[in-house]
């Protein structure tokens, strides 16, 4: 078994026992040192969209993937804490994701895949700073939030359920689209 690397990114904290800089993780890639003067397709950034491109794209076209980072995966990754693959990023793998699913089967890493329930009890809130760490009362905190995130993208007096397209819906209505499109948030 290869050994693991470590990434530049994250903090290890265990206790009693000092810190260690960056994680543990096989998705740490060193970088090419055969570099062609021309490429067919160039992407850029090695998260799941660029991974996918550049496996689809380089059968059939030279291809140069760059990443700023010094691991694949983008906002998704998966660090080896205590022997275990724990995930640090955003992915949540559900079935109105067909292509993920599909490439969970191709890898075979659908066993991998760990069902979680739905959390129980309020949400636990800790913000922390330089100077001290704070702990918010949950509920008022859980409300708050809420209401600044509807007060955000509420259009125009709109609701957000009335805008926001669920999977597969809304993208096909010309209206829609025209009602919403020259929208920002900037």
């Amino acid at each position: 078994m290869k050994p693991t690397r470590r990434s530049s990114e994250g903090i290890t904290w265990r206790k009693n026992k000092p810190l260690e800089k960056g994680l543990a993780t096989d998705a740490v890639a060193p970088s090419s040192p055969n570099i062609a003067d021309e490429y067919d397709v160039i992407v850029i950034g090695a998260g799941f969209a660029g991974l996918v491109a550049v496996r689809d794209l380089s059968s059939t076209a030279s291809t140069l993937l760059v990443e700023a980072r010094d691991r694949i995966g983008g906002r998704t990754r998966v660090a080896k804490v205590d022997g275990e693959d724990v995930e640090m990023g955003g992915q949540f793998v559900h079935w109105h994701q067909p292509h993920l699913c599909n490439d969970f089967i191709r890898y075979g890493k659908q066993k991998d895949i760990v069902s979680l329930p739905p959390p129980t009890g309020p949400p636990d809130y800790h913000f922390t700073n330089t100077n001290h760490t704070t702990t918010l009362d949950p509920l008022t905190t859980a409300s708050k939030l809420d209401k600044f995130y509807k007060d955000f993208i509420s259009v125009n007096g709109t609701t957000p359920e009335s805008f926001l397209h669920p999977p597969f819906g809304n993208l096909g209505d010309a209206a829609f689209i025209a009602a919403y499109d020259h929208l920002t948030a900037a």
